[in-house]
């Protein structure tokens, strides 16, 4: 029996030394790619390392400074609190300190202001949480923040060189120029064969007041077939958005905005529309975001009377304009469109509903009663319906680049989509959509390009497009 416990104990002892051996072996690579520059190598090192003994606290240091220099500011969080909850050391206290601040989180550090440390302790966790503020771009909050401390008698350099520069942010200008070109196709369509979107995106202004400004123009083309049957009444289609918006940040976690667009739509039913919104956009905690708006549209439409239907049989020549008169009239729509997403150091996921309601419509029983249209689906011609769209999108999220998808299903008539950017106004019958695509935060110098593939299915045909986006940053 004594022979049997001394073996046991000799194996038990050199899986140990061979567990410790393979332990430090990671460690010191990881350390070593580290200090190379090498830092996501790095990252995956110290956490096989954390995997083998979790009670190391090693692994957990190096995953946790990995994190600071990835902006992986969660997860260091994360690791923070859990080297504070293996050793209540003052290093780990200042790693939750500054970790807090990264995220705009100051909970902790304000029970310091009136706490019985030592001056020059608190001096350094207070200004460890100011310097935190403003790394990670917070800078209402770290202005707020240096100048609170200032007033409670901390009048270090430190202190005023943080309010100043954070003051400076607040001031300084920034401006992200965005260019996109989308074609698109049309398959098992009578009406159309493809066309293309250009749209052109300026973000500029101060940090806390932001200002877009979107320039768009799509032209989709008709099939020549169906052109030939009558000149005069069709013809490719000519789209023309302007949008523009303000946005005030009040601090990290809220923001206000308002917005309006204007449409002009040659050769379509719909002849304009214009929109007016005001929505917010807040941070409940480091991990959701919410965004939520409020849009009314009004919309100007022509209608058709149509004197002969011969001229839609394509058997003879194209008669004179006088075989159809044509009428003008508007509508009026609202939208309330919330937005909610979870997200991590890694991946995100988000979802979006958007509830449209026509008010005191006549445009239903005008096509139909004049033009005769019978494509108009029967949900849509009550307007006392409450018509829903959704979306529903998710993402992997790494330093060099983004890979995301969406798939969306509802009622898209009249509904004002990305931010209240874009209003369809000419195809009925959605069905769903989907989309994917991939983005490159670091392809070269400040660019950022983006290929997105989409399909948008009706009920009779589908809608294919591929979308190349540029953006550029100063």
């Amino acid at each position: 029996m004594i022979p049997r416990l001394v073996y046991l104990f000799f194996v038990l002892i050199l899986n140990s030394v061979l567990l410790s051996s393979q332990i430090d072996e990671l460690i010191n690579r990881g350390n070593e790619l580290y200090f190379n520059g090498d830092i996501e190598k790095a990252l995956y090192k110290f956490y096989e390392a954390e995997k083998l003994n979790p009670f190391d606290l090693r692994p957990k240091e190096g995953i946790y400074n990995s994190c600071i220099y990835l902006g992986k500011y969660k997860t260091a969080n994360k690791y923070a609190k859990k080297l504070f909850s293996q050793s209540a050391s003052d290093i780990n206290t200042d790693r939750v300190i500054y970790t807090d601040a990264l995220l705009g989180k100051t909970n902790e550090a304000d029970k310091l202001l009136d706490s019985d440390q030592s001056y020059e302790r608190k001096k350094y966790l207070l200004s460890l949480t100011g310097w935190g503020l403003y790394n990670s771009g917070h800078y209402i909050e770290a202005l707020k923040w240096f100048e609170k401390v200032r007033n409670h008698g901390f009048r270090s350099s430190d202190f005023s060189d943080g309010y100043s520069l954070s003051r400076d942010k607040l001031r300084s200008e920034r401006k992200v120029a965005d260019i996109s070109i989308s074609p698109f196709i049309f398959n098992g369509s009578q009406n159309f064969d493809g066309g293309l979107n250009l749209n052109y995106n300026f973000n500029y202004g101060k940090y806390d007041k932001r200002y877009d400004l979107d320039l768009v123009m799509q032209y989709t083309v008709m099939d020549p077939s169906r052109v030939s049957e009558n000149p005069n009444f069709y013809g490719d289609i000519g789209q023309y958005e302007i949008f523009w918006s303000y946005e005030r940040l009040n601090s990290s976690t809220n923001s206000f905005y308002n917005a309006g667009k204007l449409s002009f739509i040659t050769n379509d039913y719909v002849k304009f529309s214009l929109t007016g919104l005001s929505g917010l956009k807040y941070r409940v905690n480091d991990q959701w975001l919410f965004d939520s708006y409020l849009s009314g549209s009004i919309i100007g439409y022509a209608y058709y009377d149509i004197l002969d239907v011969s001229i839609f049989t394509g058997k003879q020549p194209p008669p004179p304009r006088a075989n159809f008169n044509e009428y003008y009239n508007t509508l009026f729509s609202m939208q309330s469109t919330t937005n909610a997403t979870y997200y991590t150091d890694y991946f995100y996921i988000n979802g979006e509903i958007s509830l449209i309601k026509l008010l005191n419509s006549s445009y239903f029983s005008d096509m139909r009663i004049y033009d005769d249209r019978d494509d108009l689906p029967d949900e849509v011609v009550d307007s006392d319906i409450i018509e829903y769209f959704y979306t529903v999108r998710a993402g992997i999220t790494t330093r060099n680049l983004d890979i995301f998808g969406s798939f969306s299903e509802g009622n898209n008539f009249l509904l004002n989509s990305d931010g209240g950017r874009f209003l369809n106004t000419t195809e009925f019958g959605y069905e769903n959509g989907f989309s994917g695509g991939i983005t490159f935060n670091k392809l070269f110098h400040k660019w950022v390009v983006s290929y997105i593939f989409s399909q948008s299915n009706y009920e009779d045909y589908n809608i294919i497009t591929n979308t190349l986006v540029a953006s550029y940053s100063w």
